[in-house]
């Protein structure tokens, strides 16, 4: 049964949105009609799990030639993460340009207000729009689906207004149905944890700073060398909160491991070190606030 959402693609069409039964093979053949009717493509990359597809399929679809990665890289950006997404890029085949830019002069970003998102993702879209236009770019896409829209997140209005397209969206597709893809794809990003910017571990309010950015971006970066790939570090003040799965709890809970951890998140300034009981869930920072794809308020 299809649900009564539609989204327009480039010509004007209407996509139903269809529900979970219709398979991934079927999505991936209206996704590849939806990049044939476009002339050229610059993909809004990351190197995560939903951008790399996209990017995948636009290389087998349009060509290397008129298909274009873009990486914005800010301080919101992990060292390690910038690193893989040029990995995954040679690994797609897709040319990869990267853009930096700073947010941490905007006070609409570092004063961090519930719509902290929707002001980066406008300096974000900017440079996006920038570069396709320099390097004779038509189409803007970012790997937006099903999935997201249950989720808060305000950047979405600025890709919106930005005139940047969302082909999942337009395709139907949900995470699972990316992720089977990316699978069959033989993509080593099948089945990477979902990354966040380093700014969704600081709670709204508290002002965002390079010295919290780099705490957060170290303590991560310890906790994933003691075996520990999804992982979320969130910084109240000088408390590190702790998320990880909850069949993991039980791992981060043995004796050496706490020591480890507790001794490498104090000697990066954090005084008391916690783990959250509840465990890993991606926007725990948004609980209580959730998008709706019309406000973000």
């Amino acid at each position: 049964m299809n649900s009564t959402d539609t989204r327009g693609n480039k010509d004007g069409e209407v996509a139903s949105v269809e529900d979970r039964s219709v398979s991934a093979g079927s999505k991936l053949s209206r996704l590849k009609g939806i990049l044939e009717c476009t002339d050229n493509l610059l993909i809004s990359f990351s190197g995560g799990l939903d951008s790399s597809v996209l990017s995948g399929v636009a290389v087998d679809v349009l060509g290397p030639e008129r298909t274009l990665a873009v990486m914005v890289n800010s301080e919101f950006l992990s060292d390690d993460e910038r690193v893989a997404a040029v990995s995954v890029a040679d690994e797609i085949g897709i040319r990869l340009m990267i853009r930096r830019v700073s947010v941490l002069g905007d006070d609409n970003v570092t004063s961090n207000p519930r719509d902290r998102c929707y002001h980066c993702k406008r300096r974000i879209a900017g440079v996006l729009g920038k570069t396709a236009e320099s390097e004779g770019f038509t189409s803007i896409a970012d790997g937006f689906n099903l999935s997201d829209r249950g989720e808060y997140r305000p950047g979405t209005r600025a890709a919106d207004e930005a005139g940047i397209r969302h082909p999942f969206l337009e395709a139907g597709m949900y995470k699972e149905d990316i992720r089977a893809i990316a699978e069959g794809m033989g993509l080593s990003v099948a089945f990477k944890p979902s990354e966040s910017c380093l700014a969704t571990r600081i709670p709204y309010g508290q002002e965002i700073t390079a010295l919290k950015l780099g705490m957060v971006e170290k303590g991560e970066k310890k906790l994933h060398e003691l075996g520990f790939p999804q992982v979320r570090l969130r910084t109240h003040g000088d408390i590190a909160r702790i998320e990880v799965p909850c069949d993991r709890i039980g791992d981060i809970l043995e004796p050496n491991i706490v020591s480890r951890i507790t001794e490498g998140l104090k000697s990066i300034g954090y005084t008391y070190v916690t783990l959250d009981m509840e465990g890993y869930r991606s926007g725990s920072m948004d609980e209580g606030t959730r998008y709706d794809g019309k406000s973000d308020k």
